[in-house]
């Protein structure tokens, strides 16, 4: 009778064990599954946020590609503006001097039908008046004679001259306008260079701005990483010290 009471007592302190140990264990099995999927989302996160910086770098490394091409491409134009400007510079300078040339001629074409409207006018007076004067004066026929015919010399030679001049005259006035087309032509030619190094000049800009967000986006991101690998670790430490049995 005295072993019923003994083997009440050890069915009791069974009982209470396996009480406290249901009390305990799902607590420790709950905190360490909560930790486990704390650290699983944490390295999903790290994941995502690694994929996302792969994608930043690749894409820092496209918009470098393309701003060295825009900027080789903006150094050849800036080259062709130079020669360019300098050939419109030259056709200038040429201008110049034809203008200078055919005002030269001008000034002596003046002059030549100055001297020839004056001789012309000799002639005609004379002509009229040698007649009668013949009759009625000393002067041989031959100093008559004489005087006409040097005249009529000078008016030739001064009409083969105006004759020569005008036709120079002509030749430095085509070639003015010439000149001054292929001066409108290359000035065409320029401002076509030039809008295409302001949409380059604007492209790169914009590159360099783009290229500036993702570097600032990249630092970001690390730095999410970086956050997230230290969160990972206490995480890691965490669920260490729970299957541990709670103490450090």
């Amino acid at each position: 009778m005295k072993k019923l009471p003994i083997l009440h007592f050890i069915i009791f302190l069974l009982l209470s064990v396996f009480f406290l140990l249901l009390q305990f264990t799902p607590a420790y099995s709950t905190a360490e599954d909560e930790i486990e999927n704390e650290i699983e989302e944490t390295q999903e996160k790290i994941e995502e946020n690694e994929s996302k910086l792969e994608s930043i770098e690749a894409r820092i490394d496209e918009i470098k590609s393309s701003n060295y091409s825009v900027s080789k491409q903006i150094s050849l134009i800036t080259e062709e503006i130079n020669k360019m400007e300098e050939e419109i510079e030259a056709k200038d300078r040429e201008i110049e001097k034809k203008l200078a040339e055919i005002k030269e001629k001008e000034e002596i074409l003046e002059a030549k039908r100055s001297s020839l409207a004056s001789i012309s006018g000799k002639l005609y007076m004379e002509s009229r008046v040698g007649s009668v004067e013949f009759f009625f004066s000393n002067t041989g026929i031959d100093e008559v004679i004489q005087s006409l015919f040097v005249k009529r010399t000078a008016i030739s030679i001064l009409k083969d001259e105006i004759t020569d001049i005008t036709g120079e005259f002509e030749n430095l006035t085509v070639l003015k306008e010439e000149l001054v087309e292929e001066k409108k032509e290359l000035d065409v030619q320029k401002k076509d260079l030039d809008d295409s190094q302001d949409l380059l000049l604007a492209a790169r800009a914009k590159l360099q701005r783009e290229l500036n967000e993702k570097y600032n986006s990249r630092e970001l991101v690390s730095r999410t990483i970086n956050g997230l690998k230290s969160e990972l670790s206490d995480l890691q430490y965490h669920l260490l010290i729970v299957r541990q049995g709670g103490t450090s």
